[in-house]
């Protein structure tokens, strides 16, 4: 088991009672290999991101979100992570090697959704070495059970993920390293540290939303980041 998968099973029936306590402050992880990753007050206590390996220009990190808020028309607010170039030779992948994600809203999810926001230029999933980092499923690299049906845009910059059920209440492991795979990210560092990039998260009850629809929920909320930055 990974570093969240090993505390995810304790601390999620008491995170919900537990967040009202902490502090509103800002979160900031520096993950090594030049680069950090940052959220939004509002999600302080529900988003996690560690580094969990960095091999030559590669960058592995493990992620955990717990969805909190009931959805609006079938639709959950998304969750925005911002990821920040801090060094000249920063790493030129992030992959990411395990998921926990929580479902405390109340409803069940239908589908799943990753779209990479790119704010600098370069920033795509991989689809092959996605596929060659091991696992067997409908993304074949990256496991997506209890979901049967994943793809790739062919910009590459979304992921789907449907066919399934998540109820509210348990938790869903998608990629689990070497056992069921890593979903890879190309990124492009910039001079002056510019690299920068958004990895919007978000389920919804109903089916796979539009494009336009995710784009324009990941402009306001990169919106609110700067705000708040």
């Amino acid at each position: 088991m990974t570093m969240l998968r090993q505390t995810a099973t304790v601390v999620a029936a008491a995170v919900v009672f537990a967040l009202a306590a902490l502090p509103a402050s800002a979160a900031v992880v520096n993950l090594g290999g030049g680069w950090q990753a940052s959220w939004d007050t509002s999600l302080d206590g529900l988003v996690d991101v560690v580094a969990s390996d960095f091999v030559g220009d590669t960058l592995f990190i493990e992620k955990s979100i717990n969805f909190r808020q009931a959805p609006v028309n079938g639709v959950y607010q998304p969750v925005l992570v911002q990821f920040q170039q801090i060094e000249a030779l920063a790493a030129t992948h992030i992959v990411i090697d395990d998921e926990v994600l929580t479902n405390s809203s109340g409803t069940s999810w239908a589908d799943f959704h990753m779209e990479l926001v790119d704010e600098s230029g370069g920033t795509k999933f991989d689809p092959v070495k996605t596929a060659a980092s091991g696992g067997t499923s409908p993304i074949i690299g990256f496991s997506i059970s209890p979901f049967t049906v994943g793809a790739f845009s062919s910009d590459h910059k979304m992921l789907d993920i449907w066919g399934g059920t998540v109820p509210s209440g348990t938790t869903w492991w998608p990629g689990s390293g070497s056992q069921d795979g890593q979903l890879w990210i190309n990124v492009t560092p910039g001079p002056n540290n510019s690299g920068s990039f958004v990895l919007l998260e978000q389920p919804t009850t109903t089916g796979i939303p539009e494009p336009a629809t995710m784009s324009l929920l990941a402009l306001g909320g990169l919106a609110l980041i700067r705000r708040r930055g």
